[in-house]
């Protein structure tokens, strides 16, 4: 059940990617600005740390998993972080410039 509801949450985010990555990226930007604590200053940076960490870990593990593993058949991988992510090397791009900005 849980399952399903991530494929459904995927295949709406994916339909509508291009509109949705805008406000996200304006919420982030004025998120910081808003930030004039120091404490919501020091939240902010370790998340970005996280997602550039997180971001940088996927990268690796999507580009050596495929390097690896790619058949003679021009057949998709199925397996590792492909069996999660169509794409996980675009997420992990997304990732890394959502930690930078």
């Amino acid at each position: 059940m849980v399952h399903q509801w991530i494929l459904d949450s995927g295949r709406w985010l994916t339909k509508r990617r291009g509109v949705l990555l805008a406000p996200i990226f304006t919420v982030a930007l004025v998120g910081s600005r808003w930030a004039h604590s120091l404490r919501l200053e020091w939240t902010q940076d370790l998340a970005g740390v996280a997602c550039i960490l997180l971001g940088s870990r996927l990268r690796f593990l999507a580009a050596s998993y495929h390097e690896c593993e790619q058949d003679s058949d021009s057949s998709p991988l199925t397996a590792g972080p492909y069996a999660w992510v169509r794409h996980p090397l675009y997420l992990a791009i997304f990732l890394v410039g959502l930690g930078i900005v």
